[in-house]
Formats: structure tokens, sequence, C-alpha cells
């Protein structure tokens, strides 16, 4: 079967590699070198989208520009993301690698591959950390390939530790996932598959 180019997994995922590696120029071009100090998310997306990012790569493209310490995400309002000057960007490093560790620490103390996101928010709290700092440790380890995550019935959302030697290759598989979905949406489309 011949799909559009949007579907086309080699020329998608090229195109998605190209705007990882341009992340980072193409975020200090939107906040201006820092001139521009916080913009909302909904405006990130339109600016990413003028600069011909796909929806679907938006996300990696700020995670990697969020990896690089050039933005962060304001984990107070989850709306908003911004501009780290270059003299904080390597303590930001350090913290977000000491809330990744804890995350990461909670798994192996447990014994486990699963934890619940209550479990979870109860053993980064008695290690010390603030409702903010539990936030952004999760959101943080999941954008990083640590963890995954997947909503679990009344229990709510459960975590699942990605080994590590499995980490760098989870983006892509998170990429293709959504390919691979958008490419049995357009099948469905055409040929009236049912649900």
């Amino acid at each position: 079967m011949e799909y559009p180019e949007d579907l086309n997994e080699d020329k998608v995922m090229k195109k998605w590699r190209e705007a990882i590696q341009q992340a980072p120029s193409l975020i200090s071009s939107i906040f201006k070198g820092g001139k521009l100090k916080v913009i909302t998310k909904k405006e990130l997306f339109e600016e990413l989208k003028k600069r011909g990012i796909s929806y679907d790569d938006t996300e990696d493209v700020i995670g990697e520009a969020e990896r690089k310490k050039l933005i962060l995400l304001d984990y107070k309002t989850l709306s908003a993301y911004l501009w780290i000057p270059s003299e904080r960007r390597e303590k930001e490093k350090r913290r977000t690698e000491k809330l990744e560790g804890l995350v990461e620490k909670a798994f192996m103390e447990k014994g486990v591959e699963e934890l619940s996101e209550n479990e979870l928010k109860e053993i980064l709290t008695r290690k010390g950390l603030s409702v903010e700092e539990v936030e952004r440790a999760l959101l943080e380890a999941e954008r990083d390939c640590i963890l995954s995550s997947y909503p679990f019935t009344k229990k709510g959302w459960m975590y699942e530790l990605i080994p590590s030697e499995d980490r760098a290759r989870e983006l892509e598989c998170r990429r293709l996932g959504k390919l691979y979905t958008e490419i049995w949406l357009y099948e469905k489309h055409m040929y009236g598959f049912k649900l």
C-alpha cells in the first residue's frame, strides 16, 4: 500500500531526527536568545508549527530543549515555559539528575518495575521532596525515558521503570507509536475498518 508522504516511515523519522537536532537553535530563536523570558505552551507550539515542525514532533523538540536546559516547564502552572539563562544551566542539569536518580532509586528500593502514581509520590515525598519537586521529578523522568506511564483503572496512573539499556531507543519508539497510530487511522478511514 502506498501511503501519503506524511505517513512514510523513513521520511517521517528522518524529519523527526532533523527536528530533534535543530531543537536548541529553534527554541533559542523563539526565545530570541533569552530576550523573551516566558512563553505559553500554546504559543510555543504555534511558533514551532510556523517553523515547519509537525504537531507530532513538537513535544520531542521541546523535550530536547528541556534536556539541554535551554527552557524549563513552569511546574506551578504546567502551561508555560521559562528561558534558563546560560549561567543557571549546569545547576538545572544537576537538579534534574538528582530528581531522576531519586525516582529510579524508589523502584530499586522497592524491588519492583511498576509503581502506582500514589505510591511513587508517597516515596518521593518521604525522601524530602516538595509537591512541586515530585511533579517535576515524574515529568522529567518520563520525558527522559526513565519512566513510562499508563492509566490504570481506579488506581490512577501506573509508572513503569524503563531498563537503562532501553532508554536510548525509547524516544524513537514513542515517535514510531504515534506514526503507527496515524497509519492505522488512515487505513481505517480509507478502507472502512471497524474498531
